[in-house]
């Protein structure tokens, strides 16, 4: 169905490889705003192979053509350091893996939508938003600079030749390493080894760039599966990825009809994180939508009205309920959440005057649950801090106000974060409303 070069260099390549196979029953092709994806050419039944992948094609530290140069270095570094360096390899002249490397988004990028690359003021409309303290940049361009790039300087010969550019090699180095992460970041899976107890596949959607923690490397290993890494994602998912001891399947769970696109599934995923990972929204995973509700929010809310008696002392309080778990540093409310019991016993002891805490707690008589009128005078005070929350966010007529420019790529990352916005505020406002 897809025509471009890319694509067909890339299927040329897939499909000469044995045991590699694609059903004729679904073709890769582009859509626009959703890129590169697979579409079935013919109505689909429920329970058929559509993709047949050999182990041997998902590209990883171990399979990679730089591994038998250097594997011992290779094998020392984090998982997220040592997949950038052998992708990097891989951009080479007549590299093994070019025909794939040659359709992921990596040289065109106007693919890359996901939050490192979004301007200040595109990000400025997810004020309020804790997706924002995850994008990570600064920490991933030490990463580049500190681990990435001195491997590149010892090993010039190897480099020579790919996207590297020597002459600006800081600069370029913090430009690709920011490419292969976020490729890795979108499209790389947790591949469960041969014989793996554990034989689900997933994409890897629980790391951060500045988690170089590895699954255990004994059962799995972070690899770019090609076809599977092509399908988008829906809550309604008509296809998933089964693995054996010798390939990775697409199978459909569903029957699919001509035309439909083939989705995968990548679980339960806020619509804000699904923006950070793979630059794209869709409104089926607004209710997987959480808000992270910081403690310090609660103290400031009770410090606010409370009497010099309570206040004087406060950090003895939130440290000693921190410490005992009786408070949560964060709070993740999402559309079904339920104030624990605990948190009212938090809020009662936040409110006594300090010298009073200091003797309950020498006695050992703190207070370990609430009456129910106590319970409905924490409501409102919780309530107030969940209002506190929301005024964290821009006003719903600055929101809706938005002077939205005519960049096209630009305007679409504005709606997406408003949508992401209006989201978080949904489920602030739903609680409130059960508070009261």
């Amino acid at each position: 169905m897809t025509s471009d070069p890319a694509s067909t260099n890339f299927l040329n390549w897939f499909t000469s490889i044995p045991g590699a196979s694609i059903s004729p029953k679904c073709a890769l092709t582009t859509i626009p705003g959703r890129g590169r994806c697979m579409v079935a050419t013919t109505d689909i039944d429920e329970d058929e192979t559509l993709v047949s992948i050999p182990r041997n094609i998902i590209f990883s530290v171990e399979k990679s053509p730089l591994h038998n140069i250097m594997g011992e270095q290779l094998d020392a570094m984090g998982p997220w350091q040592s997949l950038i360096l052998c992708m990097i390899y891989e951009t080479r002249p007549g590299a093994d893996w070019a025909p794939y490397f040659g359709v992921l988004p990596l040289t065109r990028d106007q693919e890359l939508d996901t939050l490192v690359y979004w301007q200040d003021e595109e990000l400025e409309v997810l004020k309020g938003c804790e997706i924002l303290q995850r994008i990570g940049k600064d920490e991933a361009e030490a990463m580049f600079r500190d681990d990435v790039m001195p491997v590149i300087q010892r090993n010039r010969n190897l480099f020579e030749g790919t996207c590297i550019d020597f002459n600006m090699l800081e600069d370029s180095v913090i430009e690709w390493g920011h490419k292969m992460a976020s490729t890795i970041m979108a499209y790389s899976f947790d591949v469960q080894r041969p014989g793996a107890a554990d034989a689900d596949m997933a994409m890897d959607d629980d790391e951060d760039i500045d988690d170089v923690e590895e699954p255990d490397p004994g059962n799995a290993f972070k690899g770019m599966v090609p076809i599977a890494d092509m399908l988008n994602a829906d809550i309604d998912n008509n296809c998933f990825i089964v693995q054996t001891n010798t390939h990775l399947e697409v199978m459909s769970v569903s029957p699919i009809r001509k035309g439909d696109e083939l989705l995968n599934d990548y679980g339960s995923m806020p619509q804000a994180e699904l923006l950070r990972r793979y630059g794209y929204i869709t409104p089926n995973y607004a209710q997987f939508d959480v808000v992270d509700l910081n403690h310090k929010i609660i103290v400031k809310a009770i410090s606010r009205h409370a009497p010099p008696e309570v206040v004087e002392g406060m950090d003895q309080k939130v440290d000693f309920l921190l410490d005992t778990e009786v408070l949560e540093d964060i709070y993740d409310l999402d559309r079904d959440f339920k104030p624990p019991s605990e948190l009212y016993v938090a809020i009662k002891i936040l409110s006594l005057p300090t010298q009073e805490f200091l003797q309950l707690k020498a006695e050992d008589k703190l207070p370990e649950s609430t009456s129910s009128s106590e319970k409905k005078e924490y409501k409102r005070i919780l309530a107030k801090v969940i209002a506190a929350r929301l005024e964290e966010y821009h006003p719903d007529e600055t929101l809706e106000s938005l002077n939205l420019p005519a960049n096209e790529k630009s305007r679409r990352r504005m709606e997406m974060a408003r949508e992401v916005v209006r989201g978080e505020k949904e489920v602030l406002r739903d609680l409130l409303s059960k508070l009261h």
